[in-house]
């Protein structure tokens, strides 16, 4: 017999930052939600500009939401095998003999638990799968998963070609993009015509209402009809968060809308930043041209607009 034995070595690259916070849609379903935002959000603020108000309240109940959910809602797929696990214990030993009170009292509220860990985990599987077509109850997690596998993979970039060579670490493919769009992004493009506006007759629309503040009812439908699973942006929070939370942090919402009429504000950046998401145009991007947005082509912002404005 052989005393040798393999060894796997195995090059790792890829960088390990600390996962970000995402807003869980399942969250509003569980009892204690509304009184960890509502306490959280209403805690005393030392602050005064409306700006770092809104932005100090959404990282301290995103730190109160992620403590919640570690230690009130735990692992909900653990939770739902362990369930399952001691009904399957409960319905073999009813097969050798009857189960007591105690024992079918505690098999009917694991079943009622169990089918509502289910619905938890499918929303949670689906919200990872970014799958806006397809209802709750309609599949299992099993498709979810796969399709949530295949976005991680699809999604990250092995190697980039560059000017410089072939970027293959995460430091050099980093910046192999921001020179890129760096040199792209702010372009200013010749434009060979102008359209002349009153020759096309169009109407003058009163625009006096566009100085007037806010209300309540407008900042409410704005939120209302956005898509609630979209991809969540800095913060973690997507709008299921604002729709549910809406009646605690609607008065902070609406100081913050109307005071973007103040365009001069110093604490602005605080909310005025954004996620740079590359999209790739083909299948296998292998440039950095193969992703959006990309340099646009001068042929297409030239137009030729002649005196009649077709």
């Amino acid at each position: 017999m052989s005393d040798h034995c393999p060894l796997l070595l195995v090059q790792d690259l890829v960088t390990r930052s600390p996962p970000r916070f995402r807003f869980e849609s399942f969250w509003p379903l569980l009892e204690g939600y509304s009184d960890v935002v509502r306490s959280s959000w209403n805690e005393q603020c030392s602050l005064t500009n409306g700006f770092a108000i809104l932005d100090y309240k959404l990282k301290r109940v995103a730190k109160h939401l992620k403590s919640w959910a570690k230690n009130d809602v735990g692992d909900i797929r653990k939770q739902l095998l362990v369930g399952q696990e001691i009904i399957l214990r409960f319905d073999s030993a009813q097969e050798t003999r009857q189960l007591t009170v105690d024992e079918r009292e505690l098999r009917t509220t694991l079943k009622s638990r169990v089918v509502g860990l289910a619905v938890l985990n499918r929303i949670k599987a689906r919200q990872r799968a970014r799958i806006q077509w397809l209802r709750l109850g309609d599949a299992n997690t099993k498709f979810f998963h796969m399709r949530a596998a295949n976005r991680k993979v699809k999604n990250r970039i092995h190697a980039l070609q560059s000017a410089e060579g072939i970027a293959t670490s995460p430091a050099e493919i980093e910046e192999a993009i921001f020179i890129h769009m760096n040199n792209i992004i702010g372009t200013n493009v010749p434009c060979l015509g102008r359209f002349d506006w009153n020759k096309l007759n169009l109407p003058k629309p009163n625009l006096s209402d566009l100085d007037s503040p806010f209300s309540e009812e407008e900042v409410r439908k704005a939120i209302f009809d956005s898509a609630t699973d979209k991809a969540p942006g800095p913060d973690g929070f997507s709008i299921t968060f604002f729709r549910t939370a809406w009646g605690v942090i609607k008065q902070d919402m609406l100081t913050v809308v109307n005071k973007f009429f103040d365009l001069n504000d110093p604490s602005f950046h605080c909310l005025n930043t954004a996620l740079f998401v590359l999209l790739p145009k083909n299948d296998q991007p292998t440039h950095a041209t193969h992703y959006r947005p990309n340099q646009p082509d001068p042929f297409l912002c030239q137009v030729d607009v002649q005196d009649n404005g077709k």
